[in-house]
Order: structure tokens, then sequence, then C-alpha cells
């Protein structure tokens, strides 16, 4: 069995600013669903809430889910405009 998954997914974000114009932000998404066996829970931070109680044996099995955005950065203008507009 699997003691986590990851996935990595990038795409486009379009922020409509209050004068209508519109920026393109390029950005990256991680996701990693882990279970609760002692490979997974050894590499978790010190201060992960998780961390601090004990997990009850019913929960166990249940399977924890993490994400984080991994970069972001706005398209320059001339490429931003040749997205949306085509």
């Amino acid at each position: 069995t699997c003691d986590f998954f990851v996935g990595l997914e990038g795409g486009l974000e379009m922020e409509v600013m209050q004068d209508g114009s519109k920026n393109l932000w390029c950005m990256a998404w991680m996701a990693i669903l882990g279970s609760q066996s002692e490979k997974c829970t050894l590499g978790r931070a010190a201060d992960e809430p998780s961390n601090r109680t004990p997990i009850k044996e019913e929960d166990k099995a249940a399977p924890k889910w993490s994400f984080s955005k991994t970069s972001a950065f706005r398209l320059p203008p001339a490429l931003a405009h040749l997205v949306l507009e085509r």
C-alpha cells in the first residue's frame, strides 16, 4: 500500500481590476494525500497541530489532505493579452 500521494497542478487565474482591466497570474499548487503511517507522520513539522495531540485509533485509517501554493507570478501584459484575446 502507498503511504502518500502527491499531485502538482499549474494554471492561470484571472484578476479583474476595479477599472475593468484584467491580469493573469500563473501559479502552481501541490496537493498531498497522506496516511497516518509513521512514514507520513515522521516528516511533519514540529508545530503541526496533529503532532500536539495523539491520533485516536479510529482516526488512524483516515487520510489527511495538505495543500500549498508553490509559486505565483503575474504574466506580462503582452502575454496576458494574447491569452485573453485569442
